[in-house]
């Protein structure tokens, strides 16, 4: 277990998830349940996957609302079923399970550092990733900043707070040749539960079999246009719906006005996947502005035809008086 908060945040990728460096064919499934906007069970589904390398992938999501069959070869990427990317709530699914800590290059931070567990009953050890913004301390509120927390003698992840609000709590681990996975997790939308995953069976493909990993005949490759960037002003007017940010009393009483700039991706359905702060003049606006964002829709935006996922900046101003 590192001491140093970049050594343990660097090791922890590794050997948390399916996507470490060696990591041998792995077969996985799980079942899900999602919840409404008011923590009500929604919708059941299974999430298959098998992996035997960056370009030998099949991934299979089955319930009500979306079924679809995904393949990953050297020819691209392959789509039979639903044609768009998976909703928020399935690509959950697969991110907290699969890849549930980023890669080191992902992880770039002005700080890297620990911090006490935000759980009063627990000894968990935490590290926090801030980016360099004048008037935020130690201590700022959960989902502000990227926090993952660890088991006190190894590198076992068991908390993280995303980008936002979509907190993840791995209440069950497991051990595939080396690597810990969640075997259930659940995943928290501010205050009401939002997926709740169980994995049913994961274990090693003992021989690969390439013509699981073959897509149907006439299956055509998805466009390779990745994630998109937009500037701001090309997204603020696809907005659909969403919460209005609410003016901390805290950052009234001390006349703290200013602009939050946050990072977000918005996937293909027009939901925002991930949000990080980017320029804030306080903690207690950033939270705010995470609140009322994380749940805004938009319009898909569509390339050559087809929605595709979208990098860009979302900008929140709090005036005094405005």
């Amino acid at each position: 277990m590192p001491k140093d908060p970049t050594e343990l945040i660097n090791l922890a990728p590794q050997i948390n998830g399916l996507a470490g460096a060696g990591m041998k064919p792995w077969h996985l499934r799980a079942t899900y349940q999602t919840f409404d906007d008011k923590g009500q069970p929604k919708s059941q589904g299974t999430f298959e996957e098998w992996w035997a390398g960056p370009e030998k992938d099949k991934r299979v999501f089955t319930s009500p609302t979306f079924t679809q069959t995904e393949y990953v070869t050297s020819g691209g990427k392959f789509r039979v079923g639903s044609q768009g990317g998976p909703p928020l709530a399935e690509s959950l699914v697969r991110a907290r399970l699969v890849n549930p800590i980023p890669m080191e290059a992902d992880l770039k931070s002005d700080q890297i550092q620990r911090r006490d567990s935000p759980f009063l009953k627990s000894k968990l050890v935490c590290v926090e990733l801030v980016p360099a913004l004048r008037r935020v301390e130690i201590g700022s509120p959960v989902g502000v900043f990227p926090i993952y927390c660890f088991e006190p003698d190894k590198p076992i992840l068991r908390f993280s707070g995303s980008y936002g609000l979509l907190n993840s709590s791995y209440e069950r681990i497991g051990l595939l040749a080396g690597h810990y996975i969640g075997l259930d997790v659940r995943i928290s939308d501010w205050k009401n539960p939002f997926v709740a995953i169980h994995v049913e069976n994961a274990n090693l493909i003992s021989q690969v079999n390439d013509a699981d990993f073959v897509p149907p005949a006439g299956t055509e490759a998805l466009p390779t246009t990745g994630t998109v960037t937009l500037a701001p002003g090309l997204v603020a007017g696809r907005k659909l719906s969403g919460s209005v940010p609410v003016y901390p009393s805290t950052a009234k009483q001390q006349r703290l006005e200013g602009t939050v700039r946050l990072a977000a991706i918005i996937t293909e359905d027009g939901h925002i996947r991930e949000l990080r702060v980017m320029e804030t003049p306080d903690a207690s606006l950033a939270l705010s502005a995470l609140i009322a964002v994380h749940d805004w829709r938009y319009q898909p935006y569509l390339l050559n035809g087809r929605p595709v996922e979208v990098q860009t900046e979302i900008k929140v101003i709090y005036k005094l008086g405005g």
